[in-house]
C-alpha cells in the first residue's frame, strides 16, 4: 500500500513511522515525538521534514498533533524554545537540543537541568537520543533528495518555514482560489 502512494519513498516513510510505534517509546507520546522531530528538523534546516512536522503539530485532529499555539510552533521552526509556561514542549525541545549538541552525550549539568524538566531516568534520555538520531538521519536523506531536485509538495510549502517568504505568492494565490471557490458555492 505505501509503495502505491509514496513510490520510491515508501521505505523511508515506513522507517519514519517506526520510532513512535509501541513499544518503541515508553515515555514519549506521539505528540511528544512530533515536537522532538520538529526541533531536530529545524536544527538541521530540513525544509521537507520541518514543513511536515509543523503541519502535524498544528493539527489537533492528527494522532501526532497538538493544541500547541501557532506562535510556539513557529518558535520551534525558527530554532527557538517554546515559552516555559508550555512546560512539556519546552522540556522536549531543550532535551532535543542537548542531545544534538553532543551527539547523544549529556553533560552532568545538562542531566541535572533535564531532571528538573522531567527527564529523571537514563531511559528517558535514551529515548530522546533515539528520536533525535532517527530524525537527523531522515533529515540527511531528505535534504539530499531536495538537493537532487525533489520538489516540495504544495501542501508542505503552505505549512513550512518559508510559507510567508519564498512561497508567499503561491500561498496568496491558494487563499484567493479557496475564497473564490467558497463564493461560487454560495451562489
Amino acid at each position: 500500500m505505501l509503495s502505491c502512494v509514496f513510490g520510491a519513498l515508501a521505505p523511508l516513510f515506513l522507517i519514519h513511522l517506526t520510532p513512535g510505534s509501541p513499544p518503541a517509546q515508553a515515555t514519549l507520546s506521539p505528540p511528544d515525538l512530533e515536537i522532538v522531530f520538529a526541533a531536530v528538523s529545524a536544527s538541521n534546516n530540513c525544509e521537507m521534514c520541518l514543513s511536515f512536522h509543523m503541519m502535524m503539530l498544528g493539527n489537533p485532529e492528527s494522532p501526532t498533533g497538538s493544541d500547541m499555539p501557532v506562535g510556539d510552533i513557529m518558535e520551534i521552526a525558527q530554532g527557538g524554545l517554546p515559552p516555559p509556561e508550555h512546560a512539556r514542549a519546552h522540556a522536549l525541545v531543550t532535551a532535543a537540543k542537548y542531545s544534538l549538541a553532543h551527539k547523544g552525550i549529556y553533560l552532568a549539568r545538562e542531566k541535572k537541568h533535564l531532571a528538573t524538566l522531567g527527564f529523571k531516568t537514563a531511559n528517558s534520555l535514551y529515548e530522546i537520543n533515539y528520536a533525535t538520531g532517527i530524525m537527523a538521519a531522515m533529515n540527511s536523506v531528505y535534504i539530499s533528495m531536495i538537493a537532487d531536485g525533489l520538489e516540495l509538495e504544495d501542501f508542505l510549502q503552505m505549512a513550512g518555514p518559508f510559507q510567508d517568504t519564498v512561497y508567499a505568492k503561491a500561498k496568496a494565490a491558494a487563499a484567493k482560489a479557496a475564497a473564490e471557490k467558497i463564493a461560487a458555492e454560495e451562489l
